[in-house]
């Protein structure tokens, strides 16, 4: 399974609803498949010397078999030499109708039309729910420090870690732990990721999370003056 669409089960719930309100969702689905398609080698990081390298299609989509993955150098095709950033910032990029295609496909995920069309989005209830299951308790074991990650559950903790989502996503999972034993337990997961293609994914999603906070807390502090 992709980080992308372990993503996509993790942040919503079994109606197919974002498990929270954050503002991070989108960017989050959004890092996930990008960091799918670093380490799938579907794209190559140019300019690394700038504050924000740039992404283009090392494949081209037509021989890219996963749909997800297809459906992701696409975009990249059609945006070429977009950074890291922009890409994670924009709303052009994984969405979640798009991501779920391939959990639709095999069974895990329904897709249902939202209740107006033209006002909600389609949502993706659960369908089989022993696979969300199956990867929550393979992270609490991780987390708990009960089994090895996989450079794959190294990097989605990373992710996860860069949105400030452990917490927020996991909470049965981490239930009984303190807060600096998850802060640690996190960051070991995460400091196992060592490609520096895959560490430029983090930044970016680090970037990204940080705009997000400082905007919205100028946008509260602009509204409370009024």
């Amino acid at each position: 399974m992709l980080i992308s669409e372990q993503i996509l089960l993790l942040s919503t719930n079994d109606k197919g609803k974002h498990e929270t309100s954050m503002l991070w969702n989108d960017m989050l689905l959004r890092s996930g498949l990008m960091a799918d398609l670093v380490g799938w080698k579907l794209v190559t990081i140019t300019d690394r010397t700038i504050r924000a390298p740039k992404l283009t299609a090392a494949v081209p989509s037509a021989q890219v078999e996963h749909p997800v993955l297809r459906h992701g150098v696409e975009m990249i095709e059609k945006r070429n030499n977009r950074s890291t950033y922009d890409i994670i910032a924009d709303d052009w990029f994984a969405k979640r109708k798009d991501v779920a295609q391939g959990l639709v496909a095999q069974g895990v995920l329904e897709e249902t039309d939202g209740v107006f069309s033209f006002l909600s989005r389609n949502q993706f209830p659960t369908r089989d729910e022993s696979v969300e299951l199956q990867l929550r308790g393979r992270l609490e074991q991780i987390l708990r420090g009960q089994a090895n990650p996989t450079l794959q559950e190294s990097m989605l903790v990373a992710l996860l870690d860069a949105y400030d989502a452990v917490r927020a996503l996991l909470k049965e999972e981490l239930r009984g732990m303190g807060r600096g034993e998850v802060k640690q337990a996190v960051r070991d997961v995460a400091a196992l990721v060592t490609d520096p293609d895959l560490e430029l994914v983090i930044k970016a999603a680090n970037s990204a999370e940080t705009s997000v906070t400082v905007n919205t807390t100028v946008m509260m502090a602009n509204q409370a003056r009024r």
